[in-house]
């Protein structure tokens, strides 16, 4: 497929190369891409949309995310980094030279680059590290039709929209609200109204396999992250965590218990999630 895609740029067609685009998973072009000759992979990410080039990035190793962050232009480097999921981003700085890594953060918006540093900040393998701030935030005193507004203007870039979390003056945790919830609830009725307050989270330095255990025991799609002043960190959704708990399967399978736990997270994931996508942008409430 990648002839395919080669004979696609080839054309000039940015019409065609959508076309192409839209039929195909970002894990396939992911493949494609990196069977590319140097010219054809800057052409494809100069040409693609940010948020589609993105998450076809984010399927690639950080070696290979890099060298084409090198290769391009700066606007479409700029582009790229910020469109990237920011456990995706966490994971590329970890990955590369401090200086190289030093040198991409400049191309983050600001606040963007704030909230990277403090995930960069946890260790390998907590909650703090795997959390992303794709999530959809918002104020407790907003009113539900406020909320939708807000939502769709943000939704589209949020890794979760079946959730809305809470967050007080102080950026502290304050409840979740499902969709529904939301949905169905009069236009001037207050989040704090209806917000479940009574919150299932996991602290910034708990254990990955702590995290995987809360979110197979409670039935959850994803979990809050926050630090021990209930400010919130993020969000860790379960297909993000099957991938660190495989990882640690595979490595040591009787730590895991002959992997249920694993089974247990792949089988929310195929069967329980409608609302999870994989995305980028930064979405904490205004």
């Amino acid at each position: 497929m990648a002839k395919v895609l080669s004979k696609v740029l080839n054309s000039k067609s940015n019409f065609e190369l959508e076309m192409f685009v839209v039929k195909h998973q970002p894990y396939d072009l992911a493949e494609m891409v990196t069977a590319l000759d140097f010219k054809d992979r800057i052409y494809f990410f100069s040409n693609v949309a940010p948020e589609t080039g993105a998450e076809i990035m984010e399927n690639m190793e950080p070696e290979f995310q890099y060298r084409i962050l090198d290769d391009v232009k700066d606007h479409v480097k700029i582009s790229l980094l910020n469109h990237m999921s920011s456990d995706k981003v966490v994971d590329l700085f970890l990955a590369i030279h401090p200086y190289q890594a030093e040198i991409l953060m400049e191309y983050l918006q600001r606040d963007y680059q704030d909230k990277i540093k403090i995930l960069m900040s946890y260790e390998a393998n907590t909650a703090g590290s795997l959390a992303s701030v794709n999530y959809i935030g918002a104020r407790k005193h907003w009113t539900i039709e406020h909320t939708l507004e807000h939502v769709r203007k943000v939704g589209q870039n949020a890794d979760l929209v079946s959730y809305i979390y809470v967050i007080d003056t102080h950026g502290k945790l304050a409840g979740v609200v499902s969709i529904k919830e939301i949905i169905l609830a009069q236009p001037t009725v207050k989040l704090e109204e209806i917000a479940k307050k009574d919150i299932i989270s996991a602290l910034a330095e708990q254990h990955q396999e702590q995290v995987a255990d809360i979110l197979a025991r409670y039935d959850l799609v994803a979990i809050p992250v926050v630090d021990n002043t209930k400010r919130m960190i993020g969000i860790i959704n379960v297909d993000d965590l099957i991938d660190v708990i495989h990882e640690e399967a595979t490595e040591d399978i009787q730590k895991l218990g002959g992997s249920s736990l694993l089974r247990k997270l792949i089988s929310k994931t195929l069967f329980g999630i409608c609302f999870v996508k994989e995305s980028a942008g930064c979405l904490s409430c205004l």
